[in-house]
Protein backbone atom coordinates (compact mmCIF):
# COMPACT_ATOMS: atom_id res chain seq x y z
CA UNK A 1 0.00 0.00 0.00
CA UNK A 2 1.74 3.57 -1.02
CA UNK A 3 2.04 6.51 1.17
CA UNK A 4 -1.08 7.92 -0.41
CA UNK A 5 -3.21 5.53 0.72
CA UNK A 6 -2.70 5.89 4.30
CA UNK A 7 -6.10 6.68 6.15
CA UNK A 8 -6.29 4.80 9.32
CA UNK A 9 -4.35 5.42 12.97
CA UNK A 10 -5.55 4.46 16.09
CA UNK A 11 -5.64 0.47 16.31
CA UNK A 12 -7.00 -1.33 19.87
CA UNK A 13 -4.16 -3.24 21.61
CA UNK A 14 -6.49 -3.64 24.77
CA UNK A 15 -8.88 -5.99 25.43
CA UNK A 16 -8.41 -6.63 29.44
CA UNK A 17 -9.85 -4.80 32.44
CA UNK A 18 -7.54 -2.18 33.81
CA UNK A 19 -7.57 -1.65 37.93
CA UNK A 20 -6.65 1.73 39.79
CA UNK A 21 -2.97 0.64 39.46
CA UNK A 22 -2.67 1.84 36.06
CA UNK A 23 -0.17 4.59 36.71
CA UNK A 24 -1.45 7.63 34.45
CA UNK A 25 -4.40 6.33 33.08
CA UNK A 26 -3.27 5.70 29.45
CA UNK A 27 -0.29 4.41 27.59
CA UNK A 28 -0.14 3.38 24.21
CA UNK A 29 1.90 0.74 22.29
CA UNK A 30 2.92 0.17 18.38
CA UNK A 31 1.65 -3.18 16.33
CA UNK A 32 1.89 -5.02 13.41
CA UNK A 33 0.54 -3.18 10.61
CA UNK A 34 -0.03 -3.33 7.08
CA UNK A 35 2.81 -1.53 5.13
CA UNK A 36 2.58 2.19 4.68
CA UNK A 37 0.66 2.67 7.91
CA UNK A 38 1.68 4.10 11.39
CA UNK A 39 -0.78 2.77 13.78
CA UNK A 40 -0.82 3.87 17.49
CA UNK A 41 -2.85 1.52 19.81
CA UNK A 42 -4.78 3.34 22.20
CA UNK A 43 -6.85 2.60 25.78
CA UNK A 44 -8.10 5.18 27.94
CA UNK A 45 -8.92 4.40 31.37
CA UNK A 46 -12.39 5.42 32.77
CA UNK A 47 -13.53 5.29 36.42
CA UNK A 48 -16.89 3.21 36.81
CA UNK A 49 -19.04 3.42 39.86
CA UNK A 50 -17.54 2.17 43.18
CA UNK A 51 -13.89 3.56 41.60
CA UNK A 52 -13.13 0.75 39.35
CA UNK A 53 -10.95 1.62 36.79
CA UNK A 54 -11.48 0.03 33.29
CA UNK A 55 -9.23 0.21 29.95
CA UNK A 56 -12.02 1.00 27.04
CA UNK A 57 -10.06 0.31 23.73
CA UNK A 58 -10.84 3.43 20.94
CA UNK A 59 -10.30 3.07 17.46
CA UNK A 60 -9.62 6.13 15.50
CA UNK A 61 -9.32 7.03 12.03
CA UNK A 62 -10.41 9.07 9.08
CA UNK A 63 -10.93 8.72 5.29
CA UNK A 64 -8.91 11.13 2.87
CA UNK A 65 -8.93 11.63 -1.19
CA UNK A 66 -6.78 9.96 -3.16
CA UNK A 67 -5.47 13.59 -4.31
CA UNK A 68 -6.39 17.08 -4.03
CA UNK A 69 -5.32 20.47 -5.43
CA UNK A 70 -3.41 23.33 -3.80
CA UNK A 71 -5.63 26.04 -2.67
CA UNK A 72 -8.77 24.14 -3.01
CA UNK A 73 -11.04 22.69 -0.21
CA UNK A 74 -11.10 18.88 0.12
CA UNK A 75 -13.08 16.68 2.03
CA UNK A 76 -11.72 14.55 5.20
CA UNK A 77 -14.15 12.37 7.21
CA UNK A 78 -13.18 11.38 10.81
CA UNK A 79 -14.72 7.77 11.86
CA UNK A 80 -14.20 5.80 15.12
CA UNK A 81 -15.24 2.65 17.28
CA UNK A 82 -15.44 2.56 21.48
CA UNK A 83 -15.38 -0.97 22.87
CA UNK A 84 -16.63 -1.32 26.15
CA UNK A 85 -15.24 -4.33 28.21
CA UNK A 86 -17.70 -6.83 29.52
CA UNK A 87 -17.07 -6.17 33.43
CA UNK A 88 -17.59 -2.07 32.29
CA UNK A 89 -21.18 -3.29 31.17
CA UNK A 90 -21.45 -5.42 34.36
CA UNK A 91 -20.44 -2.63 36.51
CA UNK A 92 -22.84 -0.26 34.58
CA UNK A 93 -26.00 -2.26 34.21
CA UNK A 94 -25.52 -2.89 38.00
CA UNK A 95 -26.27 1.11 38.46
CA UNK A 96 -29.61 0.00 36.78
CA UNK A 97 -28.78 1.72 34.07
CA UNK A 98 -30.01 0.47 30.36
CA UNK A 99 -28.22 2.73 27.69
CA UNK A 100 -24.89 4.35 27.23
CA UNK A 101 -23.91 7.32 25.40
CA UNK A 102 -20.28 8.08 23.70
CA UNK A 103 -18.52 11.04 22.85
CA UNK A 104 -14.93 11.65 21.24
CA UNK A 105 -13.76 14.80 20.32
CA UNK A 106 -10.41 14.74 18.59
CA UNK A 107 -7.76 17.16 17.89
CA UNK A 108 -6.18 17.16 14.35
CA UNK A 109 -3.84 19.10 12.04
CA UNK A 110 -2.72 19.26 8.84
CA UNK A 111 0.73 18.98 8.26
CA UNK A 112 1.50 20.54 3.63
CA UNK A 113 3.92 22.21 1.97
CA UNK A 114 3.44 25.33 3.85
CA UNK A 115 3.38 24.15 7.57
CA UNK A 116 1.46 22.80 10.11
CA UNK A 117 -2.50 24.06 10.58
CA UNK A 118 -5.30 23.03 13.01
CA UNK A 119 -8.01 21.28 11.87
CA UNK A 120 -11.27 22.00 13.71
CA UNK A 121 -13.03 18.67 13.52
CA UNK A 122 -16.34 18.02 15.09
CA UNK A 123 -16.75 15.88 18.43
CA UNK A 124 -17.98 11.86 17.21
CA UNK A 125 -21.28 11.12 19.26
CA UNK A 126 -23.41 8.01 19.66
CA UNK A 127 -26.55 8.21 22.45
CA UNK A 128 -28.97 5.93 24.07
CA UNK A 129 -27.28 2.57 23.05
CA UNK A 130 -28.68 -0.20 24.70
CA UNK A 131 -26.49 -1.93 27.26
CA UNK A 132 -26.50 -5.87 26.53
CA UNK A 133 -27.40 -8.57 29.65
CA UNK A 134 -23.87 -9.90 28.84
CA UNK A 135 -20.48 -9.38 27.12
CA UNK A 136 -18.89 -6.46 25.61
CA UNK A 137 -20.35 -3.76 23.79
CA UNK A 138 -19.44 -2.03 20.44
CA UNK A 139 -20.08 1.62 19.87
CA UNK A 140 -19.04 3.05 16.13
CA UNK A 141 -19.11 6.74 15.84
CA UNK A 142 -19.19 8.31 12.71
CA UNK A 143 -18.25 12.13 12.39
CA UNK A 144 -19.10 15.06 10.06
CA UNK A 145 -17.07 15.76 7.03
CA UNK A 146 -14.50 18.28 7.80
CA UNK A 147 -13.26 20.13 5.61
CA UNK A 148 -9.46 20.92 4.65
CA UNK A 149 -7.24 23.15 2.07
CA UNK A 150 -3.92 22.29 1.87
CA UNK A 151 -1.70 25.26 0.50
CA UNK A 152 1.09 23.76 -1.56
CA UNK A 153 1.85 20.73 -3.64
CA UNK A 154 3.33 17.52 -2.09
CA UNK A 155 2.52 15.65 0.51
CA UNK A 156 -0.30 16.33 2.95
CA UNK A 157 -0.55 14.37 6.04
CA UNK A 158 -3.72 14.50 8.52
CA UNK A 159 -2.20 13.82 12.57
CA UNK A 160 -4.02 13.03 15.54
CA UNK A 161 -2.79 15.19 18.10
CA UNK A 162 -5.33 14.72 21.09
CA UNK A 163 -8.19 12.78 21.77
CA UNK A 164 -10.80 13.16 24.50
CA UNK A 165 -13.54 10.79 25.26
CA UNK A 166 -16.71 11.21 27.57
CA UNK A 167 -19.04 8.29 28.65
CA UNK A 168 -22.59 8.71 29.78
CA UNK A 169 -24.75 5.84 31.67
CA UNK A 170 -28.25 6.72 32.05
CA UNK A 171 -27.75 10.07 34.39
CA UNK A 172 -24.41 8.70 35.45
CA UNK A 173 -21.72 10.69 33.66
CA UNK A 174 -18.08 8.22 33.40
CA UNK A 175 -15.06 10.14 33.61
CA UNK A 176 -12.32 9.04 31.55
CA UNK A 177 -8.43 10.20 31.58
CA UNK A 178 -7.71 12.31 27.77
CA UNK A 179 -5.05 11.03 25.18
CA UNK A 180 -2.07 13.63 23.94
CA UNK A 181 -0.38 10.89 21.70
CA UNK A 182 0.17 11.88 18.34
CA UNK A 183 -0.63 9.93 15.36
CA UNK A 184 -0.29 9.73 11.71
CA UNK A 185 -3.79 9.27 10.34
CA UNK A 186 -3.52 9.25 6.75
CA UNK A 187 -2.07 10.91 3.76
CA UNK A 188 -2.80 12.38 0.11
CA UNK A 189 -0.96 14.05 -2.57
CA UNK A 190 -1.79 17.05 -3.67
CA UNK A 191 -0.96 18.88 -7.58
CA UNK A 192 -0.33 22.29 -8.16
CA UNK A 193 -3.20 22.17 -10.85
CA UNK A 194 -6.44 22.13 -10.75
CA UNK A 195 -7.58 18.51 -11.97
CA UNK A 196 -9.72 18.13 -14.75
CA UNK A 197 -13.56 16.81 -14.38
CA UNK A 198 -12.50 13.20 -14.91
CA UNK A 199 -9.55 13.62 -12.63
CA UNK A 200 -11.68 15.00 -9.39
CA UNK A 201 -10.52 13.00 -6.49
CA UNK A 202 -13.17 10.84 -4.67
CA UNK A 203 -14.33 10.60 -1.27
CA UNK A 204 -13.51 7.02 0.23
CA UNK A 205 -15.64 6.19 3.53
CA UNK A 206 -13.49 4.32 5.83
CA UNK A 207 -13.60 3.40 9.35
CA UNK A 208 -11.48 2.24 12.22
CA UNK A 209 -10.43 -1.25 11.74
CA UNK A 210 -13.08 -3.60 12.98
CA UNK A 211 -15.42 -0.75 12.68
CA UNK A 212 -18.16 -2.54 10.62
CA UNK A 213 -18.25 0.33 7.86
CA UNK A 214 -16.52 -1.07 4.65
CA UNK A 215 -15.16 0.92 2.13
CA UNK A 216 -17.79 1.80 -0.38
CA UNK A 217 -20.58 0.88 1.75
CA UNK A 218 -20.57 2.17 5.57
CA UNK A 219 -22.23 0.65 8.56
CA UNK A 220 -23.99 -2.74 8.24
CA UNK A 221 -27.48 -2.70 10.23
CA UNK A 222 -30.13 -5.63 10.33
CA UNK A 223 -33.58 -5.71 11.60
CA UNK A 224 -36.14 -7.95 12.21
CA UNK A 225 -38.61 -7.25 9.94
CA UNK A 226 -43.12 -8.07 10.36
CA UNK A 227 -45.09 -6.82 7.60
CA UNK A 228 -48.98 -6.42 7.98
CA UNK A 229 -51.26 -6.98 4.97
CA UNK A 230 -54.71 -5.87 5.87
CA UNK A 231 -57.10 -7.19 2.66
CA UNK A 232 -59.87 -4.31 2.43
CA UNK A 233 -61.43 -7.18 -0.21
CA UNK A 234 -61.95 -9.95 2.32
CA UNK A 235 -63.64 -8.04 5.51
CA UNK A 236 -59.90 -6.50 6.23
CA UNK A 237 -58.53 -9.76 6.75
CA UNK A 238 -54.76 -9.62 8.10
CA UNK A 239 -51.66 -11.23 6.35
CA UNK A 240 -48.38 -11.29 8.68
CA UNK A 241 -45.16 -11.97 7.30
CA UNK A 242 -41.99 -11.83 9.55
CA UNK A 243 -38.20 -11.70 8.59
CA UNK A 244 -34.67 -9.84 8.10
CA UNK A 245 -33.92 -7.19 6.48
CA UNK A 246 -29.98 -6.37 6.13
CA UNK A 247 -29.03 -3.30 5.05
CA UNK A 248 -25.86 -0.88 4.05
CA UNK A 249 -26.20 2.59 5.27
CA UNK A 250 -23.67 4.83 3.63
CA UNK A 251 -21.56 7.43 6.15
CA UNK A 252 -20.39 9.13 3.25
CA UNK A 253 -21.45 13.24 2.82
CA UNK A 254 -24.90 13.16 1.39
CA UNK A 255 -25.65 14.56 -2.52
CA UNK A 256 -28.78 16.66 -1.82
CA UNK A 257 -31.23 13.78 -2.71
CA UNK A 258 -29.17 11.50 0.01
CA UNK A 259 -26.89 8.23 -0.32
CA UNK A 260 -28.39 4.96 -2.37
CA UNK A 261 -29.15 2.71 0.37
CA UNK A 262 -29.26 -1.00 -0.59
CA UNK A 263 -31.13 -4.00 1.81
CA UNK A 264 -31.57 -7.90 1.29
CA UNK A 265 -35.15 -8.66 2.70
CA UNK A 266 -35.55 -12.25 3.81
CA UNK A 267 -39.54 -13.14 4.56
CA UNK A 268 -39.92 -16.68 5.94
CA UNK A 269 -43.00 -18.80 4.37
CA UNK A 270 -46.37 -18.84 6.42
CA UNK A 271 -48.31 -21.92 6.28
CA UNK A 272 -51.91 -22.82 6.98
CA UNK A 273 -53.18 -19.18 6.97
CA UNK A 274 -56.72 -18.59 7.63
CA UNK A 275 -59.25 -16.29 5.16
CA UNK A 276 -63.10 -16.23 5.15
CA UNK A 277 -63.92 -15.18 1.75
CA UNK A 278 -67.27 -13.75 0.65
CA UNK A 279 -68.30 -13.94 4.26
CA UNK A 280 -68.80 -16.94 4.80
CA UNK A 281 -66.02 -19.83 2.73
CA UNK A 282 -63.67 -20.73 5.36
CA UNK A 283 -60.03 -20.90 3.19
CA UNK A 284 -56.44 -22.23 4.15
CA UNK A 285 -53.64 -21.58 2.16
CA UNK A 286 -49.67 -21.35 2.36
CA UNK A 287 -47.96 -17.86 1.19
CA UNK A 288 -44.60 -17.45 -0.27
CA UNK A 289 -43.02 -13.79 -0.26
CA UNK A 290 -40.11 -13.64 -2.28
CA UNK A 291 -37.76 -10.63 -2.71
CA UNK A 292 -37.54 -9.23 -6.44
CA UNK A 293 -33.99 -7.80 -6.00
CA UNK A 294 -32.70 -5.69 -3.36
CA UNK A 295 -34.80 -3.29 -1.31
CA UNK A 296 -33.31 0.21 -3.20
CA UNK A 297 -33.41 3.65 -2.11
CA UNK A 298 -32.03 6.82 -0.71
CA UNK A 299 -31.12 7.74 3.07
CA UNK A 300 -29.65 10.39 5.24
CA UNK A 301 -27.52 8.66 7.85
CA UNK A 302 -27.75 10.75 11.44
CA UNK A 303 -25.23 8.56 13.64
CA UNK A 304 -25.33 10.77 16.38
CA UNK A 305 -29.03 10.84 17.12
CA UNK A 306 -29.39 7.02 15.49
CA UNK A 307 -31.78 7.56 13.18
CA UNK A 308 -31.84 6.71 8.62
CA UNK A 309 -34.44 9.20 6.78
CA UNK A 310 -34.78 6.77 4.37
CA UNK A 311 -37.21 6.80 1.25
CA UNK A 312 -36.93 3.65 -0.40
CA UNK A 313 -38.83 0.56 -1.91
CA UNK A 314 -39.13 -3.37 -1.33
CA UNK A 315 -40.39 -5.25 -4.38
CA UNK A 316 -41.60 -9.07 -3.59
CA UNK A 317 -43.90 -11.41 -5.43
CA UNK A 318 -46.44 -13.25 -3.59
CA UNK A 319 -47.15 -16.48 -4.22
CA UNK A 320 -50.02 -18.94 -2.88
CA UNK A 321 -50.63 -22.73 -3.06
CA UNK A 322 -51.84 -25.57 -1.48
CA UNK A 323 -55.22 -24.09 -0.88
CA UNK A 324 -58.12 -25.84 0.71
CA UNK A 325 -61.86 -24.67 1.49
CA UNK A 326 -64.98 -25.53 3.14
CA UNK A 327 -63.35 -25.89 6.58
CA UNK A 328 -62.25 -24.02 9.63
CA UNK A 329 -59.58 -27.35 10.38
CA UNK A 330 -56.25 -26.88 8.60
CA UNK A 331 -56.22 -30.63 7.46
CA UNK A 332 -59.92 -30.59 6.38
CA UNK A 333 -61.72 -29.03 4.09
CA UNK A 334 -61.46 -30.13 0.24
CA UNK A 335 -57.83 -29.30 -1.44
CA UNK A 336 -58.32 -26.87 -4.47
CA UNK A 337 -54.98 -25.78 -5.15
CA UNK A 338 -52.15 -28.15 -4.89
CA UNK A 339 -48.62 -27.54 -3.37
CA UNK A 340 -46.11 -26.42 -6.08
CA UNK A 341 -48.79 -24.90 -8.33
CA UNK A 342 -47.49 -21.53 -9.36
CA UNK A 343 -50.29 -19.31 -8.37
CA UNK A 344 -48.40 -15.69 -8.04
CA UNK A 345 -48.66 -11.82 -8.29
CA UNK A 346 -48.02 -11.50 -12.19
CA UNK A 347 -45.50 -8.46 -11.26
CA UNK A 348 -43.58 -7.77 -8.38
CA UNK A 349 -45.50 -5.68 -5.29
CA UNK A 350 -43.98 -2.64 -4.52
CA UNK A 351 -43.71 -1.25 -0.86
CA UNK A 352 -43.03 1.88 -0.44
CA UNK A 353 -41.28 2.76 2.81
CA UNK A 354 -40.03 6.18 3.98
CA UNK A 355 -39.99 7.62 7.02
CA UNK A 356 -37.55 8.03 9.83
CA UNK A 357 -35.86 4.48 11.14
CA UNK A 358 -34.00 3.93 14.12
CA UNK A 359 -30.64 1.94 13.49
CA UNK A 360 -29.34 1.61 17.40
CA UNK A 361 -29.72 -2.08 18.39
CA UNK A 362 -33.10 -2.54 20.29
CA UNK A 363 -35.23 0.50 18.70
CA UNK A 364 -38.16 -0.44 17.15
CA UNK A 365 -39.96 1.71 14.00
CA UNK A 366 -43.50 1.19 12.30
CA UNK A 367 -43.63 2.81 8.82
CA UNK A 368 -47.78 2.53 7.48
CA UNK A 369 -47.51 3.04 3.97
CA UNK A 370 -49.70 1.65 1.05
CA UNK A 371 -49.00 -0.99 -1.77
CA UNK A 372 -50.83 -2.25 -4.71
CA UNK A 373 -51.33 -5.68 -5.22
CA UNK A 374 -51.12 -7.23 -9.10
CA UNK A 375 -53.17 -9.65 -10.85
CA UNK A 376 -52.48 -13.00 -10.24
CA UNK A 377 -51.51 -15.24 -12.90
CA UNK A 378 -51.14 -19.26 -12.97
CA UNK A 379 -53.20 -20.16 -10.64
CA UNK A 380 -54.34 -23.38 -12.18
CA UNK A 381 -56.96 -25.37 -9.58
CA UNK A 382 -56.98 -29.40 -9.70
CA UNK A 383 -59.84 -29.69 -11.71
CA UNK A 384 -57.75 -27.53 -14.53
CA UNK A 385 -59.37 -24.57 -14.28
CA UNK A 386 -57.64 -21.41 -14.26
CA UNK A 387 -58.93 -19.24 -10.76
CA UNK A 388 -56.32 -16.42 -11.48
CA UNK A 389 -58.94 -13.85 -11.90
CA UNK A 390 -61.25 -15.02 -8.80
CA UNK A 391 -57.95 -14.55 -6.84
CA UNK A 392 -57.92 -11.14 -8.70
CA UNK A 393 -60.67 -10.20 -7.42
CA UNK A 394 -60.10 -11.13 -3.60
CA UNK A 395 -57.10 -10.29 -3.03
CA UNK A 396 -55.52 -7.69 -6.06
CA UNK A 397 -55.89 -3.91 -5.98
CA UNK A 398 -54.44 -0.48 -5.46
CA UNK A 399 -54.18 1.28 -1.85
CA UNK A 400 -53.65 -1.56 0.29
CA UNK A 401 -53.05 -1.08 3.61
CA UNK A 402 -49.32 -2.50 4.66
CA UNK A 403 -47.37 -1.72 8.01
CA UNK A 404 -44.01 -2.57 8.79
CA UNK A 405 -42.33 -3.19 11.72
CA UNK A 406 -38.49 -2.79 12.08
CA UNK A 407 -36.66 -3.44 15.19
CA UNK A 408 -32.66 -2.87 14.88
CA UNK A 409 -30.49 -5.66 16.19
CA UNK A 410 -27.09 -4.73 15.23
CA UNK A 411 -24.90 -1.94 14.18
CA UNK A 412 -21.64 -1.75 12.44
CA UNK A 413 -20.75 -5.58 13.77
CA UNK A 414 -23.31 -7.19 11.99
CA UNK A 415 -23.25 -10.76 10.82
CA UNK A 416 -23.32 -11.47 7.14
Amino acid sequence: MTRKRRRLAVRSALAAVVLGAVAGGVYYSTSAATAGQTPVAASFSCALPGGQQVAVPIEFGVSVPDTATAGTATTITPSAKVTLPAAAVTALRGTEATTVDATLTPKLELTDASGTSEVKANPLAIKAMALPAEGELVLPLAGTPVQVTPSGAGTAQIQLTGLTAQLAAGERQVECTSSSNTGALGSFEVGATKATPTQQPQQRVQAAPGGGVSAQAGFKVNFDVTVTTTLKKVDNAQVVLTGTLKSELPVAPPPPEGNPLTGELTLNPVKDNYLVVFRFMPVFNDITATSDGPVTGRVFVDVASGTADTKAVSKVVLKIDRVRQGSSDPNGGVLVIDKGVNCRTASPIEVPISGKIGIRPGTETEISTKATIPPFAGCTARTGEDMSRLFTGLVSGPDTPVVVKLKSLCLGDCPA
